[in-house]
């Protein structure tokens, strides 16, 4: 290369930096596409390439332009770490965790390597090594409030919900940190010891931080009250996810005659499922690296009567987006609870989950109840339902497959209580490949052992290799129990489906009476508890008689055909229902 095409490099290089400072991605990524072209075996230009595709979350080029610079520099440790990040995020933990110890091993004391290969053995359910790793991380760079962010989530997986929203409180009061202030929210409704009050300021906080947007110009959509209405859904979560199970049917079903289906996919690595949903709709907008502006443009262009964004507080969703008022009706659905923000309009629950004049959770957006919240899919690969195997001579076996995160405290310290009251009685854990970390394990046995449980009473399952090996591991639950303040969904379900009845302890919040709501659809309310006491009391009279866990789970598939839980089409006029008379009400009436 002559000393001019050098200098020319360098000055692309130059440029894109400026222009990564001032947020012109597409710039800083033209920039170095012509530094590249004029030295195609610098591996710094191909990784500082793969940071703008990564900022961009345009996955598949950042892994290919990271990898092309560790063909060029084996030994590049930036390219390693950001490879790292970049597959993290799309939930390829053991690549990731592969180029996190290489780029850990090529700096030993770096705290970023630190904080991605912590970042990698949490989500992979190592917990206590996640801890050691940040620790080390801060001890380095005390200030570093991504990695005390990261350390609150530790103590939010490890049960200790308390000391992860004192953690988070530091990091905003240091930096107004997106992921902390949503965080702090999330991590409320895990912590029994959280306030209506309390989350009200988590909220608050967040909305003046980071979602305080001047809306765009009041939107002119024709108020004709029974006019055909364009309807938009925006998701991160149209993959191999709980959430997109619970609407694919949904957007199926929708009557095309009076809706008109818009998809603003979020998704940053599509699967089968993604491109299953999206040849059921009408238009699909693959929007996974468009700014909220140039979605909220989109969405108006469009013309989009309501908007629904779903799960907006979690993952990679955009609750921020309403702000920003694109359509004229915008509705929350399948997420923890109120948005805080004046531009979301309603959210959908039903009667159970929030009951007329009774409900305590407080909301901005005016509630629009189904007659039952979730539409639940068939397993596709589920097994024939097993006898308890209580009855096989075994000891009564209770069970949760839930997320680590949701096992507070108070849920073992309840859960250990019903086992005393069971002699004998054991208690199978299992979450994805979690359990099968030997960290995580002890950490659980260390935790019952305090509340009298010896580990002979636990049994822990490793990951499972498909849908259908995790379904049949309930063949060794004879009985259910709900985490609490944050109920299963998902869990419970798929407990429910292969028979299993779950026990459930009713909160005041829309997380904690998930399992009540599924359980009075299949007209099994009497298993919901009102109260601890009560909780123990059903789960010991269900462990006392065997005959009555025969019957339920013998009957258990008859209930759910002739529930409203798997009637995708009925399920899914009521919504239409719902959301045509909100319109009429809320728009056209205004």
């Amino acid at each position: 290369m002559s000393k001019t095409q050098k200098e020319q490099v360098a000055r692309l290089i130059g440029q894109a930096g400026q222009a990564i400072q001032a947020g012109r991605t597409k710039d800083a990524d033209a920039l170095l596409r012509q530094a590249v072209k004029l030295a195609p075996k610098d591996a710094a230009i191909w990784c500082n390439l793969g940071m703008v595709s990564a900022m961009t979350r345009r996955h598949a080029d950042a892994i290919g332009q990271f990898g092309k610079a560790l063909a060029l520099n084996p030994n590049l440790g930036a390219a390693h770490v950001n490879l790292a990040r970049v597959l993290f995020e799309i939930e390829r933990y053991v690549e990731a965790e592969k180029h996190a110890r290489r780029a850990l091993a090529l700096a030993p004391n770096g705290p970023v390597e630190l904080k991605m290969l912590a970042d990698v053995a949490v989500r992979r359910g190592r917990t206590s090594e996640g801890a050691h790793l940040l620790n080390r991380a801060l001890a380095i760079r005390p200030d570093w409030v991504d990695a005390l962010n990261s350390l609150a989530s530790v103590h939010r997986l490890e049960g200790r919900p308390h000391r992860a929203v004192e953690l988070y409180g530091r990091c905003l009061a240091a930096k107004p940190l997106e992921s902390a202030a949503r965080n702090l929210v999330l991590t409320h409704y895990y912590d029994t010891a959280s306030t209506p009050q309390s989350l009200a300021a988590a909220v608050a906080g967040w909305v003046k931080l980071h979602a305080h947007l001047a809306p765009l110009p009041a939107p002119a959509n024709d108020r004709d009250p029974d006019r055909r209405l364009k309807i938009g859904y925006v998701s991160a979560d149209l993959r191999n996810h709980p959430v997109a199970g619970n609407i694919e049917d949904v957007l199926a079903a929708h009557d095309r005659q009076t809706f008109e289906v818009f998809i603003y996919s979020l998704t940053a690595a599509p699967d089968q499922v993604t491109r299953r949903i999206a040849g059921k709709v009408e238009h699909w907008r693959h929007a996974a690296g468009a700014s909220d502006d140039v979605l909220a443009q989109q969405i108006r262009a469009d013309g989009i009567d309501i908007l629904v964004i779903l799960a907006g507080w979690t993952g990679d969703n955009r609750l921020r987006l309403a702000a920003l008022k694109p359509a004229p009706l915008q509705v929350s659905w399948h997420d923890f609870g109120t948005s805080g923000l004046a531009g979301m309009d309603g959210w959908i629950t039903d009667p159970v989950l929030h009951p007329p004049g009774q409900t305590s959770e407080e909301f901005g957006e005016e509630l629009l109840r189904l007659p039952c919240f979730y539409y639940e899919p068939r397993p596709e690969s589920a097994p024939e339902v097993a006898a308890p195997p209580c009855l096989s001579g075994q000891p009564v076996t209770f069970g949760s497959f839930n997320h680590p995160v949701k096992m507070t405290d108070a849920s073992l310290a309840l859960w250990a209580e019903v086992m005393k009251a069971v002699p004998g009685s054991r208690l199978v854990l299992k979450y994805r490949d979690q359990f099968g970390e030997t960290g995580l394990k002890d950490r659980y046995v260390e935790r019952f052992g305090a509340l009298g449980i010896g580990p002979e009473r636990l049994l822990f399952m490793g990951d499972t290799q498909s849908e259908a090996d995790h379904l049949a591991a309930y063949a060794h639950v004879d009985i259910g129990l709900d985490p609490f303040p944050f109920n299963g969904s998902t869990t419970t379900w798929q407990a429910l489906y292969m028979g299993v009845p779950v026990v459930t302890l009713a909160g005041s919040r829309f997380v904690g009476r998930v399992g009540l709501s599924l359980l009075t659809a299949l007209g099994l309310p009497e298993l919901a508890a009102a109260n601890p006491a009560d909780f123990v009391r059903i789960a010991v009279d269900l462990a006392a008689d065997p005959g009555r866990l025969r019957d339920l789970r013998a009957g258990m598939r008859a209930r759910i055909a002739s529930s409203p839980l798997v009637d995708a089409a009925g399920y899914t006029r009521a919504l239409e229902a719902v959301l045509r008379d909100f319109w009429r009400r809320r728009w056209c009436q205004a």
